[in-house]
């Protein structure tokens, strides 16, 4: 079967007008299922960085690229914070740029805990920082940001 009889039968069967939904794209919107958009052109590859998590403030290790915009901040509890510990992800000059301390909390019970914040947020040539304040004395978890550099 061709391709074009496949995509015509999805239209009619998810009753979907795709000459519309190419004009969402067109206009840089979101579309479920589909990858980023921005302007007329695609995103380039995700990237994923991952840093282990203790008691202190840590930084990344690389600087994430110019350009980078950060798609998604994920904060794994995979020990609950002791009571008064914060957490926030962002780089050294804007801590909280990726997901502030309201939009997580550190000290639930039942870990493994996770807090997603999906985005579109510059991250130009810094590193990654997860700021731990509040002197815990027991936590832990992971950090994973995924990003991209879009094509220009």
């Amino acid at each position: 079967m061709p391709w074009h009889t496949k995509h015509t039968s999805l239209q009619e069967r998810n009753n979907v007008n795709i000459e519309d939904t190419v004009a969402l794209i067109d206009a840089g919107a979101s579309v479920p299922g589909l990858p980023a958009v921005r302007g007329n052109l695609l995103t380039g590859p995700q990237q994923v960085v991952r840093i282990a998590l203790a008691l202190i403030t840590k930084d990344g290790g690389i600087n994430l690229p110019v350009g980078a915009r950060v798609q998604e901040a994920r904060l794994e509890i995979t020990t609950a914070y002791t009571t008064g510990a914060t957490i926030s992800i962002g780089t050294a000059s804007t801590p909280t740029a990726f997901q502030t301390t309201a939009q997580n909390n550190p000290q639930r019970a039942n870990v493994p805990n996770t807090f997603v914040i999906h985005q579109d947020t510059a991250a130009d040539n810094e590193p990654p920082r997860i700021t731990i304040a509040g002197s815990p004395s027991v936590g832990a978890g992971f950090v994973t940001l995924r990003y991209t550099v879009p094509h220009e």
